[in-house]
């Protein structure tokens, strides 16, 4: 996929074609009987570093598994307990029958949920301003969609007798509209992407108090979808 050569909705193309495929359910029983014995589980185990962590956590959302959905070689694997480490941008399952955590070999997926939460795999370097890895689906319209890059900054803090390692919130916000994906960090920058609506924007935002600098996750999705029905 090329930003020169896309329309509106293609990053999300192959996700919506893959999300509406229909999965038997006899396919559905099958994934469940072969359990631990599932492609999706062939991956190398996790070489957890979270003890060598003075603070901050690699997982997203939070530090427990969380009941999911991955689609991998284009095959639902469903109810599974998966954990997502946004540092490495890797997503982590438990095969089942033991307690070990296994990378899920992340060329095969293509999207997954976390609880109701939606993830995409974006596996191409075309864009200037989006690193190839997983974004969350924040908003999906007919005129633009939100993603959400999670991840984690690294620093060191040198003690007197040890080094302090510490992973601190790193998050990223892109607009796709008309085939550009985008990222903005203010209300300015989200205004400059719905341009031709910017007096509606404006008006909105001032009558709801949002807040982008505060608050840009719910703004964002608040605004793009206004920006929708205008």
């Amino acid at each position: 996929m090329h930003v020169a050569a896309i329309s509106h909705g293609q990053v999300l193309a192959a996700y919506e074609q893959q999300k509406s495929a229909p999965v038997a359910n006899a396919w559905d029983t099958y994934i469940n009987y072969l359990a631990a014995d599932a492609e999706v589980f062939n991956g190398r185990v996790y070489n957890d570093y979270r003890s060598s962590l003075f603070s901050g956590s690699p997982l997203f959302p939070v530090a427990q598994n969380t009941v999911g959905s991955v689609m991998y070689s284009g095959v639902w694997y469903r109810n599974l307990p998966l954990m997502y480490d946004v540092y490495k941008d890797v997503l982590l399952g438990f095969k089942y029958g033991d307690n070990l955590l296994y990378e899920i070999e992340k060329s095969k997926i293509s999207l997954f949920y976390l609880g109701e939460r939606e993830f995409i795999h974006l596996n191409t370097a075309s864009y200037p301003n989006a690193a190839p890895g997983f974004y969350e689906v924040l908003f999906k319209g007919r005129k633009s969609h939100i993603l959400v890059k999670h991840g984690k900054e690294y620093s060191e803090d040198l003690g007197s007798t040890s080094t302090r390692r510490i992973l601190t919130d790193k998050v990223q916000y892109f607009i796709e509209k008309e085939g550009m994906l985008n990222r903005v960090n203010s209300a300015r920058a989200i205004l400059k992407q719905y341009n031709d609506k910017q007096g509606e924007l404006k008006k909105y935002i001032n009558d709801h108090g949002l807040n982008a600098k505060k608050d840009m996750y719910h703004t964002l999705k608040e605004l793009a979808a206004f920006y929708e029905v205008l």
